[in-house]
C-alpha cells in the first residue's frame, strides 16, 4: 500500500512539473476538436497553420478564464458541430453512443436463438432415435442379427 501512495504522489508532482491544469485542459480540448484544414485529424495531431493557431487560441481562451464548454461552443459557432471529435450526448448523437451496444445485444440474442434451435433439433433427433429403436420388431431384430453375423 505504501508503494501505491508513493506512486500516486510521484504522479501528482510529475503532472504539475510537466504542465499545469490548464495545459492538461488545453490538451484535452485539442484532442476533442477536429482541425478544419483537413477534417480528418484532431487539432493535437495536426501540424497545419490553422491547427497551430487553434492551439494558441485555446490556451489564450483558457488564460482568459473560459471553461471547456465555452471554448467548444466558440469553435462550434465558427465551424459547426463538425469540429467536434465526438458527437454530443443529445438528439441523434445519442445513437452514436448507444447504437453499437444495441447491435451487440441484438447479435448476442441472434446467436442465442441459433444455438437454441440447434439444441432443440439435436434433442428432437435423439428422441426420434429412441422411439425408432423401441419400434423394432422381432422380425427386424432377427434380420439385424443375421446381417451382423455375416459381417463378423
Amino acid at each position: 500500500m505504501k508503494r501505491f501512495y508513493t506512486f500516486f504522489l510521484v504522479l501528482i508532482f510529475s503532472a504539475n512539473a510537466f504542465g499545469s491544469y490548464d495545459e492538461l485542459t488545453a490538451k484535452r480540448l485539442e484532442d476533442g476538436l477536429i482541425a478544419p484544414c483537413c477534417w480528418t485529424k484532431s487539432v493535437s495531431n495536426e501540424t497545419s497553420g490553422i491547427a497551430g493557431e487553434m492551439k494558441q487560441e485555446i490556451r489564450k481562451l483558457l488564460e482568459e478564464g473560459k471553461s471547456e464548454q465555452e471554448i467548444k461552443d466558440y469553435y462550434v459557432s465558427q465551424y459547426g458541430k463538425r469540429v467536434l471529435a465526438a458527437p454530443e450526448m443529445e438528439g441523434f448523437g445519442i445513437a452514436a453512443y448507444l447504437g453499437p451496444w444495441v447491435f451487440i445485444l441484438i447479435g448476442l440474442g441472434l446467436i442465442y436463438l441459433v444455438f437454441e434451435s440447434y439444441r432443440q433439433k439435436a434433442k428432437d433427433q435423439q428422441h426420434n432415435l429412441a422411439t425408432d429403436s423401441e419400434n423394432v420388431t422381432d422380425e427386424m431384430q432377427g434380420k439385424i442379427d443375421s446381417e451382423l453375423k455375416k459381417l463378423l
